[in-house]
Order: C-alpha cells, then sequence, then structure tokens
C-alpha cells in the first residue's frame, strides 16, 4: 500500500489571536504552510531541472524525494507544553516536468490519447 499524501496546511488563525500583529506586506493575511517546508530552487539546481524555469505561479509539480534524518529533538518548554522536531536533508529529488525525459513522456502520452 502507497502512503498517502497528507496536507501539511496551518489551521486558519481567529482574527483574535492575530490582532496586533505585524504581517509583512507580502505575506499577506497569514502563511498558509509551516515555516520550512518550501523549497527554492537557485542557479545550480535549476540547471538540473530546467523545465522549472517554463513553470508560471500557480502551476502544480509533483515532488518525490529521498531525504536523510539529520536531527531529532524533543524539548519541554517553560509553558509545559512539548516540541518534538525532526530535521530531514533532501539528498535527491524528482520534479515533475522539468526535465527533456519528463517534457518527452509528457508529450508522448498527450499524442496517445
Amino acid at each position: 500500500m502507497a502512503d498517502k499524501l497528507i496536507s501539511v496546511k496551518l489551521p486558519k488563525k481567529s482574527k483574535s489571536n492575530t490582532a496586533g500583529v505585524p504581517v509583512e506586506a507580502s505575506k499577506g493575511d497569514q502563511e498558509r504552510y509551516p515555516w520550512g517546508l518550501r523549497l527554492r530552487f537557485e542557479d545550480e539546481v535549476i540547471d538540473k531541472f530546467s523545465g522549472l524555469l517554463r513553470k508560471t505561479i500557480g502551476d502544480k509539480v509533483s515532488v518525490e524525494a529521498v531525504g536523510e534524518v539529520t536531527s531529532i529533538s524533543s524539548s519541554k518548554h517553560q509553558d509545559g507544553n512539548n516540541y518534538d522536531s525532526v530535521e530531514i536533508q533532501i539528498t535527491a529529488i524528482r520534479v515533475s516536468g522539468t526535465t527533456d525525459f519528463d517534457d518527452g513522456y509528457t508529450e508522448a502520452t498527450k499524442k496517445k490519447d
């Protein structure tokens, strides 16, 4: 059985929880996903996924990755809450539709339909 995708979208905060809290203009109302879950590709990695440059904002892509657990921690804070974290270093990644092979496969399968 394959693992299913699990949404990591944050619940909306009520207005009373955010009153008086400054918000960066570029972030809009609030962040929709937890910090640290966004992937950023720059020059040397974009060279490996040249198809990323043909994407437009809002396009959906499928990402498959392999990573190595680099840190596991658990701590109890003064407020009595426990906080757990696991850090994973991504070591290999595949992004759908971003390589010449993917583009050729996509085009070939479209022609069969």
